[in-house]
Formats: structure tokens, C-alpha cells, sequence
């Protein structure tokens, strides 16, 4: 697996051969046309699979060929034919994948609070190295959040202008959810170019259990019950965090959510239940400590 990261100006000195040995054809034009296609459309998140039809000619019938790349006389990648080579361009944030988890300054922190839209949110000063979570709309009230959490497509833009822009980090899984069903509608590439301008911090990706795929190139996450159970998931299994303070979420009540918020998901007593069993597993799992507030 190869994601190649570059700048929109960058892709005029991409250079590519395919084929075998003496018989390579230089297919540069071919492919920084086809890239150049893609960022003028919009795409920013680019895949390109190597064979006779993208690379415009077969230089070799019925041979297994190479794609040879080089960029910019650094890097150089040799891809067989039929595999897949990504392109991620440069945007006003980073995106996160398997490869770069451990790169983005987690390990900062050593105590997290996580707010999600329930009856028992409430305002809580900030403490010193805390990672404050929070889950939706909830990031729009709780003050100084770093880390937003987010499974559903109509969520991403709910969320404030201001807020996006001191976010330090905004998880979301590969397939967002429309319609509360993980969708290919909801695939995280088509918000790239919603979120450029907006968020400056790592767009984290990760493969929600639900979409039933299992890319390579990001992280896994298990559970699958809420949003609030991804986050501690994601804080047990990527940080050095073992104490974790929760408002707003998992607290049986016949109020669904805070006054300060509307949502449409039925929070049962038996739904409640289930949040809180899934939140003592990953608890025991990763050895972190919760409360409940």
C-alpha cells in the first residue's frame, strides 16, 4: 500500500514509466493530466489503479508489467500492474493514516474528559494536559475541545466555523453514516474539500465495524455502539491516557439529550445499558478508568 502525499504544484514533477525492463513507456502526461482532473473536480483523496486502460496502452501484451513512479528524484516506487498507488493532496490539514498515527502528538496528554449531548453535560473548567473530547454538536458548547468525534454525515455540518478551527484533531470513520447506516455516500474523500479552509488540525480515519471493510491504510476501531464509545475506544488503544471523565453520555434519564441540544436517537434504558457495557469492556481492555457524570 502506497499513499503518495503532495501539493497541488507538486504533481508537475511526478514521473512514470510502465512496462517491463527495456520496453517501459513514459506515461508522465497520462497520469499528472489524470491527477490534475481530479483536484480541479474536487478530489483530493485520489486512487489510481495501475493497468493498460489508465495508463493508455499496453506496452507488453499478455506480460506482467511495472509502474515505475518518481517524484521530484526522492522517492521512487515500482507497483505492479493491477495494484493500486493512492494520492493524498496537500490540504489546510492532515490527514492521519495507519502509518502516521503515532506522529501526531497524543502522547501529551494524560487525562481526558469526553462530552456528548445527554441530559448530564455540563461547562467544567479545563484542566492542565487534558484532552477535551466531544461528541457532535457538543464540541459547540464545551469550551477549548480538541478532539471531536463523529459517525454521521449530517453531524459534520452542524458543527460551528469556529469550532472546526481550534480543533486539534477530528475523528471520523472511512464510511460516515447517513440514515444511521454506514454509507458510500457518506465516504470520507467526497468532505475533503469541505473541511479544507475550515479545520487545520489531523483528520483521523478509521474503519467503523459497521461498513463491514476493512481498509489497510487506516486505523481499526471495534466497538460500534455510539460515537461516545469510538472515542474511548480510540483513547484507550492510541494514548497513554488511563483516567477519563464522561458528561452527557450514558446516564439513564427520560430526558434523550441537554436542553442546549436536539437529536433524533431514542436512548433507552436498554440502549444506555449496552453504551455502558461496551465502555466497560474497552475500560478493562486498556486498563483506563471512567466516570460517569
Amino acid at each position: 500500500m502506497i499513499i503518495i502525499k503532495l501539493k497541488k504544484n507538486e504533481i508537475k514533477f511526478i514521473e512514470c514509466f510502465y512496462g517491463l525492463d527495456k520496453k517501459l513507456v513514459n506515461t508522465s502526461i497520462k497520469v499528472r493530466e489524470y491527477l490534475n482532473t481530479c483536484v480541479k473536480n474536487k478530489k483530493y483523496f485520489i486512487t489510481l489503479q495501475i493497468n493498460n486502460n489508465t495508463m493508455g496502452r499496453d506496452p507488453l501484451p499478455g506480460k506482467n508489467k511495472i509502474f515505475n513512479l518518481q517524484f521530484k528524484e526522492i522517492d521512487i516506487y515500482n507497483i505492479l500492474e493491477n495494484k493500486i498507488i493512492y494520492f493524498c493532496i496537500e490540504l489546510s490539514f492532515n490527514i492521519v493514516f495507519k502509518n502516521t498515527i503515532g506522529k501526531i502528538k497524543l502522547n501529551k496528554y494524560n487525562y481526558a474528559t469526553i462530552f456528548g449531548k445527554g441530559p448530564t453535560f455540563k461547562m467544567i473548567d479545563k484542566k492542565k494536559n487534558e484532552l477535551r473530547c466531544a461528541i457532535n454538536q457538543a464540541a459547540n458548547i464545551a469550551k477549548d475541545v480538541d478532539f471531536l468525534c463523529m459517525n454521521d454525515h449530517h453531524n459534520l455540518f452542524k458543527i460551528d466555523i469556529d469550532t472546526f478551527k481550534n480543533l486539534k484533531y477530528l475523528l471520523i470513520p472511512e464510511y460516515l453514516h447517513i440514515k444511521q447506516k454506514s454509507s458510500i455516500e457518506g465516504y470520507f474523500a467526497d468532505i475533503l474539500d469541505y473541511l479544507n479552509g475550515k479545520f487545520f488540525g489531523h483528520l483521523i480515519i478509521y474503519n467503523l465495524i459497521t461498513s463491514k471493510k476493512n481498509t489497510d491504510y487506516i486505523i481499526n476501531l471495534d466497538t460500534a455502539q455510539s460515537s461516545g464509545n469510538n472515542c474511548f475506544e480510540f483513547i484507550g488503544k492510541y494514548t497513554e491516557i488511563k483516567n477519563i471523565d464522561i458528561y452527557g453520555m450514558a446516564i439513564k434519564s427520560k430526558q434523550y439529550y441537554h436542553d442546549n441540544f436536539i437529536g433524533n436517537g431514542l436512548y433507552s434504558n436498554k440502549i444506555i445499558d449496552i453504551i455502558v457495557h461496551v465502555l466497560n469492556q474497552c475500560s478493562n481492555k486498556y486498563h483506563v478508568k471512567f466516570k460517569l457524570n
